[in-house]
């Protein structure tokens, strides 16, 4: 079995929006309490999770994608994970 190095700590993030309609103040503040990264506007807090913190103990498969996500991705499968439902939410 080949040895691989070990993935390196992820430095910088990426880039995400709010969409609450009912709040269109700026972020006045941003801090982690408790592990959690919260941002204060004017009229709420939010709490943001990323994809490790929401997908941590779900089960991710490899599956085909519905034909729009296909077109869209130039791609035939997808990882990602099913709802109770039976439906695949592909991720990534």
């Amino acid at each position: 079995m080949t040895k691989l190095p070990p993935i390196p700590a992820r430095d910088a993030g990426g880039s995400f929006s709010i969409s609450n309609p009912d709040d269109g103040t700026p972020i006045r503040e941003m801090f982690v309490l408790g592990g959690d990264l919260l941002l204060i506007t004017d009229k709420c807090t939010y709490r943001v999770q990323v994809a490790d913190q929401i997908l941590a103990g779900m089960p991710i498969v490899v599956a085909p994608l519905s034909e729009n996500y296909q077109t869209a991705w130039h791609v035939r499968f997808g990882y990602g994970m099913y709802y109770q439902g039976g439906q695949f939410l592909p991720v990534g």
